[in-house]
């Protein structure tokens, strides 16, 4: 189950969930306003994991300069924030990723840029078999090692059975 982030308080829980894996992996910290944010929630019924997503407008001005040259005429959204706690990470991963295409589909977005840390991105490739280019080699961004991608997400919503982990987490008000 998921919810979009509307009040203060669901904010800070975001936020603490942003921050403490951000501080574990020893990123940046960033924030991004004028962003849809949601959070998920786990079997146990605690918040876990965090999505974060944005018209590419309101992406931060480094993702859309190295983006730009391949997306010009493109239907595209960034996402710059998946965060999972280490105890969900199995679990609630494949529903952020779920709630990402969920996402799109329901708003028309046809591809996700992002930066994804390496092995954030192998398991994207490798385990969930995402259609996407890597449009670079890794960049450092905000100090930590990230390889750009677009993800052509609209491959995934056009053909669901193609992808047996995918399915679309219920939103809770």
């Amino acid at each position: 189950m998921y919810k979009q982030v509307r009040t203060a308080s669901e904010l800070d829980v975001f936020y603490s969930i942003v921050d403490f894996v951000w501080t574990e992996k020893s990123y940046a910290r960033e924030r991004f306003e004028g962003t849809d944010k949601f959070l998920l929630k786990a079997e146990d019924s605690k918040w876990g994991a965090v999505l974060e997503a944005s018209p590419l407008e309101n992406s931060d001005p480094i993702i859309r300069e190295l983006f730009s040259p391949y997306i010009k005429e493109l239907s595209v959204v960034d996402i710059p924030t998946i965060a999972v706690l280490p105890q969900y990470r199995g679990s609630l991963g494949t529903k952020a990723i779920s709630l990402s295409v969920k996402y799109c589909e329901e708003r028309g977005y046809e591809h996700v840029i992002s930066v994804n840390n390496p092995v954030f991105f192998r398991a994207l490739k490798i385990t969930y078999k995402m259609p996407l280019t890597r449009i670079d080699q890794a960049i450092n961004y905000k100090g930590s090692p990230f390889i750009p991608a677009i993800l052509h997400i609209s491959r995934i919503y056009q053909n669901k059975s193609d992808y047996p982990w995918l399915f679309y987490p219920q939103e809770i008000n």
